[in-house]
């Protein structure tokens, strides 16, 4: 029994997915942001998944895979393989800063023309073939020959420059590829060779000259060499075996002579608390920070024909007696496959005693980007031989399709040579509508709003994602019949069956609260706290006297409130702060951010504020640090800015550290995130002095932090604008920010409690400070460097601060943080708790502490948060 389940579709906040389902094995297609969060609020599980196919190389399709990997590994997955277009191998290597995971091992293939005839990956249960289409002009398509994506040759060696001290000062990182630690703990073993994953003979990095690592610059590196760093590069992302503990590495150690580098353990410490910043790696490329080699920007699609491994007929023991034969020991082999000698001196072969082999399912899965591709599709004689293959049956097509391509009479015409019994599966933007992809948060959202619709509004979707295409049948009417693609269809393969949907309880429910009573999603101890919170609210707000303070129009809005992972309830880091008349500041992106400012702000643009606007108005982005919580989402931003139309006429200012800049500049050779132009992308160091551009080239312009900053402060109206650095276990850096009209902002990061936070953000409007772990795990929270609830209070309490927002929180609080711990003293400071897509108005925060116990109670009314796995 196999199945195809669609996770997603094309929606504001996803984009389609299709899981294939074995008894012993799950096969992934396409892994777009939230597709780790998608697998938990299905209940479909990690556990299982042997192959992750990408149909394209940009955000839609693999922006959730390097989240993915972390949580399959995270899991217990041992090894996984993902194959896809070129370009997916200098991906998963541009993600070497914030992906790594010991247990896991990774390899990845890149379809070539060998792949439409030999599997591009094969096991026990299917085999699949690979198809790339393309357009007229690839090769020489738009952007091809721009200095990023153009491949040098070589010529007299070039030296990159080392990393300055400034940005190596106290680099932290659970990574084995990047870490800082005394002189002293290092200790250096042999150089040691070491080939390309997979590779049966040396790589031309190992063959190279004895004197190459004194001029080694792999972004040099074309051909063979290219391809082999980068498997290298994974191969050490992802090395697959467990590694020795308390390994400790000195980022400022000179082994240039050594490829790679493996450090003792330090055993001078008796503190029975594990060292946050003494962290317990193993393996090092000390050129893990030089740039990968060019890749060239490619516009094409692999589409893919999945194939069950045949079924063997069922075994006849009549037709096995017949023949003279016993039960017993015969008929086991024959069962297997085995031929047997009878009584009589014949050989009897498994056939005979078989019945007729069941043929085995067979599944499309195209990826047309647009109507360029369609002659490349339909041209392709790979499809046409899988028709009437003898012993295999076309079951299903799914067509993942972009604009226009649906109405294009060839596409049609293709289409119908499949014939009537074929299932089409139709994934089409333009007409399949906008429906909620998380239904369980947005049922969260759907019943706080009842509380207060101001700082708890409305999601934005259409409720019917079939309303387009019935609408639209008429221009339709000669395409073959099809099914509309949603989230949780299934389509049976063996036995085969025609696309049913199969919704999940949460979907449900959400879907019959739009039209019910509150009564009937609301319990009476949940609709008697609402009264009693709002009349609390009602009771304050009488007989006040309104004051006119700095900074009261200032909206916040906590995107995603979660810290490490996304659960059912909260996403990955990520906090808007939108500034009347200047403009708006982002604070961290974790993945996912796009599709959470999508259904937050709507992107109807005949709304007011949709995200379009609100987008165009984005005028900073602030990361904090490297770790892929906070930044894994930045290039689909990136993406999305890129594609408004008339483009954006002023920079969108960009305040990361190296790895953050440099890991955009390398995706930006596979998908265009505007890091050229005047007023794209313009890069700040959150360190003093910012490294400048290596060459003259035309690369992203990168400012000194001074300037950087004087630039953004011009733009958003600052009177200060600085960073802080922050105690975490890598570098990171705090926030703190003073408006010209008075109102001043400080953000933590991620952080254990920290006086220089406190010293460089005094007197704040609002703090919004990490509180990941609970009062009562102060050792806990130690160990990995961030800050518990009454910590961070703490902080804002010494600082002054007036309001006190907590963020980040530890999965173990998926719904509602322990808050009666915190805050037990009288304190004049007003605190609140994010939520994700809740939206505060700097003056009305006072509100939350009045909420507390609804929003508790709100919580404690639905099911309890499930773990798959």
């Amino acid at each position: 029994m196999w199945q195809a389940i669609g996770l997603s579709q094309s929606t504001a906040d996803s984009n389609p997915s299709i899981l294939l389902t074995f008894d012993s094995g799950k096969y992934l297609f396409n892994c777009g942001e939230g597709t780790t969060r998608l697998l938990i609020q299905n209940r479909r599980g990690f556990r299982k998944v042997k192959g992750i196919f990408a149909t394209r190389v940009n955000t839609d399709a693999v922006g959730g895979i390097p989240g993915t990997l972390m949580s399959l590994a995270d899991s217990g997955t041992e090894r996984i393989e993902l194959c896809g277009p070129k370009g997916l191998l200098h991906f998963i290597a541009s993600a070497r800063f914030y992906t790594l995971r010991e247990s896991l091992s990774v390899t990845v293939t890149e379809a070539t023309a060998d792949h439409a005839d030999e599997p591009i990956f094969k096991d026990d249960n299917v085999s699949v073939y690979a198809v790339t289409i393309s357009t007229p002009v690839e090769g020489s398509s738009p952007g091809s020959d721009r200095p990023e994506n153009r491949i040098v040759p070589p010529s007299l060696p070039i030296i990159d420059p080392p990393v300055p001290a400034a940005t190596r000062k106290r680099s932290r990182s659970h990574s084995p590829l990047s870490r800082n630690n005394s002189p002293s703990r290092r200790s250096p073993s042999p150089a040691r060779k070491f080939s390309a994953q997979g590779s049966s003979k040396p790589s031309p990095v190992e063959t190279a000259p004895s004197d190459f690592e004194a001029v080694f610059t792999p972004s040099r590196f074309q051909g063979e060499q290219a391809i082999a760093w980068r498997k290298l590069i994974v191969s050490r992302m992802f090395p697959g075996s467990k590694p020795p503990s308390a390994v400790q590495y000195d980022a400022d150690a000179p082994s240039l002579d050594n490829p790679e580098q493996v450090f003792k353990p330090d055993v001078s410490t008796k503190d029975p608390i594990p060292d946050p910043f003494g962290l317990q790696k193993y393996v090092v490329m000390p050129n893990v920070m030089k740039g990968l080699p060019a890749h060239p920007r490619a516009h094409s699609a692999t589409c893919y024909i999945v194939a069950a491994a045949p079924v063997r007929g069922k075994f006849d023991p009549v037709r096995a007696k017949s023949f003279g034969l016993k039960s017993g020991p015969l008929f086991g082999k024959l069962s297997r496959g085995e031929s047997v000698t009878a009584p009589n001196g014949k050989v009897i072969t498994p056939d005979m005693c078989m019945d007729r082999p069941e043929p085995s399912s067979v599944l499309f899965i195209i990826d047309c980007p647009s109507v360029e591709y369609i002659d490349s599709l339909t041209s392709s004689t790979q499809f046409e031989a899988w028709k009437n293959r003898p012993g295999y049956v076309l079951h299903a097509i799914y067509h993942l399709l972009g604009e226009g391509v649906l109405e294009d009479p060839r596409y049609g015409n293709w289409m119908k040579t499949f014939g009537s019994e074929v299932h089409h599966i139709v994934d089409y933007k333009k007409w399949g509508g906008n429906p909620i992809t998380y239904p369980s948060p947005a049922l969260a959202q759907l019943r706080l709003s009842k509380l207060d619709s101001s700082i708890f509004p409305m999601l934005k979707f259409t409720p019917d994602s079939k309303l387009g295409f019935r609408q639209s049948l008429k221009q339709l009417a000669d395409l073959p019949i099809f099914s509309s693609m949603t989230a949780n269809q299934i389509v049976s393969m063996r036995p085969r069956d025609a696309p049913r949907v199969d919704p999940i309880e949460a979907e449900t429910i959400f879907r019959d609260a739009l039209t019910a009573p509150e009564a009937s999603y609301l319990d009476p101890p949940t609709l008697h706290a609402y009264e009693e919170a709002k009349q609390a609210v009602r009771e304050s707000e009488t007989g006040t006297t309104v004051t006119e303070s700095p900074g009261k129009d200032v909206v916040i809005v906590t995107l995603g409130t979660a810290s490490a992972a996304p659960t059912k309830y909260r996403n990955v880091s990520s906090t808007l702060v939108r500034i009347p008349g200047y403009g708006s500041l982002l604070l961290d992106g974790g993945e996912g951010t796009w599709g959470q400012l999508a259904r937050h702000f709507g992107e109807d643009q005949s709304i007011e504020h949709n995200v379009w606007d609100v987008l165009r108005d984005l005028k900073c982005i602030y990361i904090s640090h490297a770790h892929g919580d906070h930044h894994m989402g930045i290039s689909r931003i990136l993406s999305r800015r890129r594609q408004l139309k008339p483009p954006v006429d002023q920079p969108l200012y960009l305040i990361g550290n190296y790895s953050i800049q440099q890991y955009l500049r390398e995706y930006c050779q596979l998908e265009d995130l505007g890091l050229r132009n005047p007023n794209d992308v313009v890069f700040i160091s959150p360190e003093p002095i910012c490294m400048l551009p290596r060459r003259a080239d035309g690369r992203t312009r990168a400012l000194s932090s001074q300037q950087g900053l004087d630039a953004v402060r011009k733009v958003m109206g600052l009177e200060t604008m600085h960073t802080i650095e922050v105690e975490h276990r890598i570098r990171c850096h705090g926030l703190y920010i003073k408006h010209e009209s008075g109102w001043s902002l400080a953000y933590s990061g991620d952080t254990l409690p920290c006086d220089a936070l406190v010293e460089g953000a005094r007197g704040a409007t609002i703090l919004i400070h990490e509180a990941t772990m609970a009062d009562g795990q102060e050792q806990l929270a130690y160990r990995k460097a961030h800050s518990t609830f009454s910590q961070a209070i703490d902080v804002g309490k010494r600082m002054g601060a007036e309001t006190i927002l907590l963020t980040h929180f530890s999965g173990r609080y998926p719904k509602m943080p322990e808050y009666k711990t915190m805050g037990s003293e009288p304190t004049k400071h007003r605190l609140a708790l994010a939520f994700d897509n809740a939206q505060f108005r700097v003056g009305d925060m006072w509100k939350m502490e009045k909420y507390f116990t609804a929003i508790e109670r709100s919580y404690g009314d639905v099911d309890d948060e499930t773990t798959v796995v």
